[in-house]
């Protein structure tokens, strides 16, 4: 992905993420309309895992003046080591853990907490954080399963929480807002499906086992997950190719897009009535998840698709800049975004919105959803159900036959 001309996953997330909607952004304005009347307490905060998008926020954080950072919980002790020399630089004392239950244990006064685990943990860190009386930032998706993730929305409204999924309420580049906008207002006429395109999961060899490193608690690593031996393929960051801790690429960006697909859909609080999948695979591949996979959820009356191809195939098709982005067909035209650029084409008033320039902050949102209690209910909905589309898809691949979904009791039947 080049550099100049489209967004890293990091820029993408950290800055604003390309999937967040005008109807979740239009909560953000209102919240921060409500800034200077907020309660201005100093907010007591601990993260667990301080790795990837873990150490974006933590830096970020230690600088502003209105939260205070108590302590952070890692497996990996190089991350905790990190953190810690960077608060101290600072001037700050931090307290560091292996294990986060113990960080709650001792430090009560935390309020809020930042999640950014390998995948396979978001589930439970969330749900001891929630029914501690937390307010919980997890980065996206909730959980690898759909009860499991439905369970963690439904407790946060239960227990008045404020549950924000990273990723999913950032603020957007305006590209992908206008394109969901335009496409929901039926600029391009009534919607006939929503194309979603990634590229191939990666592959690698097969390499030989070693033990974990002195730094790295692996037992605590894997938590929730089955015991497998280490490998350096697994942390810190390729986890999400192997079935126990992730869902591939689909989990990673598919729930970013399908969020902005199925605002513009209208679907956002809804689910597909059948799946179906085809996929090929690598050969000799250590990874655990498809080369490439066509997904279609079909909603009754508009469908979406998950179009993971090589990249030479989506230059073809969407264009020599287009390495991931959403395509909307309507029935008077179509719209384009991608990292680079979001085009209207087929109307007769064809358009072109180019700005990539992040538009809202959902960690500000989320420390004003704190300070106002304030729940993310519609938000946090729509997350859930974009993940959702995530875990049916993966779930396609494997069972290799179409499945029928109940939307509404959020099963496959």
């Amino acid at each position: 992905m080049s550099e100049k001309k489209s967004l890293s996953r990091r820029q993408f997330l950290g800055t604003g993420g390309a999937l967040a909607c005008a109807s979740l952004m239009s909560g953000s304005t209102v919240r921060a309309a409500s800034r200077s009347s907020s309660n201005n307490t100093v907010l007591p905060v601990g993260f667990i895992g301080v790795g990837g998008m873990g150490r974006t926020h933590f830096n970020r954080l230690s600088r502003d003046p209105m939260v205070r950072l108590v302590a952070v919980a890692d497996p990996d002790g190089l991350h905790s080591a990190d953190a810690v020399r960077h608060a101290e630089s600072l001037g700050q004392t931090l307290g560091a853990y292996v294990d986060f239950r113990e960080m709650l244990s001792q430090h009560p006064d935390i309020a809020a907490i930042f999640i950014a685990t390998p995948d396979h943990w978001h589930a439970k860190a969330t749900m001891e954080c929630l029914t501690a009386g937390k307010d919980v930032y997890c980065e996206a998706p909730l959980a690898l399963t759909i009860t499991e993730s439905r369970r963690l929305v439904d407790t946060a409204r239960r227990l008045n929480r404020v549950l924000c999924v990273g990723g999913l309420q950032h603020g957007t580049p305006p590209a992908f807002q206008q394109a969901g906008a335009w496409a929901r207002s039926g600029q391009i006429g009534p919607l006939k499906k929503a194309v979603c395109f990634f590229g191939p999961n990666p592959q690698t060899p097969a390499l030989a086992e070693a033990p974990p490193p002195a730094h790295l608690d692996w037992e605590q690593y894997l938590g929730p997950a089955p015991w497998r031996p280490y490998h350096r393929l697994i942390h810190p960051y390729h986890f999400r190719y192997f079935t126990d801790f992730s869902g591939g690429v689909l989990t990673e960006w598919g729930v970013h897009l399908f969020q902005t697909a199925q605002w513009g859909m209208g679907k956002e609080h809804s689910g597909p009535l059948r799946v179906e999948a085809r996929s090929t695979w690598w050969e000799n591949n250590l990874y655990e998840f498809p080369r490439q996979a066509h997904i279609r959820y079909d909603y009754g009356d508009v469908a979406l698709e998950w179009l993971q191809e090589d990249e030479l195939e989506l230059a073809k098709r969407f264009g020599p800049d287009a390495r991931y982005g959403i395509q909307f067909v309507g029935e008077a035209g179509e719209i384009l975004v991608n990292g680079t650029s979001c085009v209207m084409r087929g109307t007769g008033s064809d358009r072109d919105f180019e700005s990539l320039e992040p538009h809202g902050d959902t960690v500000s949102d989320f420390f004003d959803a704190v300070r106002t209690r304030t729940p993310l209910t519609d938000a946090t909905e729509a997350a859930h159900r974009s993940s959702v589309l995530a875990l049916l898809g993966n779930a396609a691949v494997r069972a290799q036959q179409t499945l029928t979904y109940d939307p509404v009791k959020e099963r496959i039947v």
